[in-house]
């Protein structure tokens, strides 16, 4: 059985043909019903549907995606897709339809919905109405069960999916350098979680408004490494906050050094990187549903007095820019505070 799966499989390469990648699949999934029946031992046989589709001649490539880095708030935004398949290291072809469903989160009107390609792959611009928050469309595109140009409905070929998610930018943030990778708000920023040697991952928290006054560890611009410029935000203020967050593998000894910038098109009411300043915030500016290290003292960014490693982070004069640099082993964290 094995045997037979392998050469369909060499044939769907030569030919690139849909139905012989059909065929691949139709004969595993008996394989695999046989494999639970007493005529063959499924434990180890690598006939489940997962083995099959890890060595399947055939792809779904994501061949285009259009999706605005930076939304306007309270407008819509068109989202383009094209998919194609590719045989085996044959370059991608389009000519093939694809089911896509889409779960977007953060826009205007949330939830799923599905969409057919049209025979070169590609989607009718979709308009996705926009807010004031991230938008994260999640897509699960597989092949159509009903290809046009064949007579029979091609049931097997909608396990072959391709899974991807597209995150817009917040709306208030303008540009990003060196190590920041944007994300979506995580479950957990405890230790070891999210690790990374080369990331810093940077996320929106949240938007309130303050409930009393805030200590923050920066309110002056400038370039800080062994001082502060601690200052309150008055209570009353609407803010919004991001978090940025470091957390090097398996925290060896050796240092990692991690420098970045994040522009923001709001002006930054302070900067707060303290364990001390971190504790106490993370109940009223963290966000909501984010586990944080709470109590951790190893999570500051290593901004302190008699400092001689190369920690610093820096306020522009337009209060519009935080640049940061950590040198670090382990966990190290800044929240930045805008003007709302």
């Amino acid at each position: 059985m094995k045997r037979g799966i392998a050469t369909l499989n060499q044939q769907c390469l030569r030919t690139s043909n849909l139905l012989d990648a059909e065929n691949v699949l139709f004969l595993s999934g008996y394989a695999g019903a046989l494999a639970s029946t007493a005529e063959l031992d499924g434990i180890g046989s690598g006939l489940t549907l997962e083995a099959q589709l890890a060595t399947l001649c055939i792809q779904p490539v994501q061949s285009f995606a259009s999706f605005p880095a930076v939304f306007v708030p309270n407008t819509s935004a068109a989202l383009n897709l094209t998919y194609g398949v590719k045989f085996g290291a044959n370059p991608v072809l389009n000519g093939a339809f694809f089911d896509v469903t889409l779960a977007v989160t953060g826009a205007g009107s949330n939830g799923t919905s599905t969409i057919l390609t049209d025979a070169a792959g590609r989607t009718l611009p979709r308009q996705i109405a926009t807010t004031v928050t991230p938008i994260t469309v999640q897509l699960n595109s597989c092949l159509a069960g009903s290809q046009v140009g064949f007579s029979a409905n091609f049931s097997f070929l909608r396990s072959v999916c391709h899974f991807s998610t597209l995150l817009s930018e917040p709306p208030e943030v303008i540009a990003t350098s060196g190590s920041v990778f944007k994300d979506v708000q995580p479950a957990s920023v405890l230790p070891n979680v999210l690790e990374g040697d080369f990331i810093t991952r940077f996320f929106r928290e949240r938007e309130t408004t303050l409930g009393s006054q805030v200590l923050a560890d920066v309110v002056v611009p400038g370039t800080y490494r062994t001082s502060f410029s601690r200052g309150f935000i008055p209570a009353g203020t609407p803010v919004i906050t991001y978090l940025l967050h470091a957390d090097p593998v398996d925290e060896r000894p050796a240092t990692r050094l991690l420098s970045g910038s994040v522009t923001f098109s709001h002006e930054i009411l302070g900067i707060i990187f303290t364990p001390s300043g971190l504790d106490a915030t993370d109940l009223t500016l963290g966000a909501p549903g984010t586990i944080y290290p709470t109590g951790v003292l190893a999570r500051d960014a290593g901004v302190e007095p008699g400092s001689t490693d190369a920690d610093e982070v820096g306020l522009s004069v337009d209060r519009r820019t935080i640049t940061f640099t950590m040198e670090t082993f382990r966990l190290g964290q800044t929240r930045v505070v805008l003007r709302k």
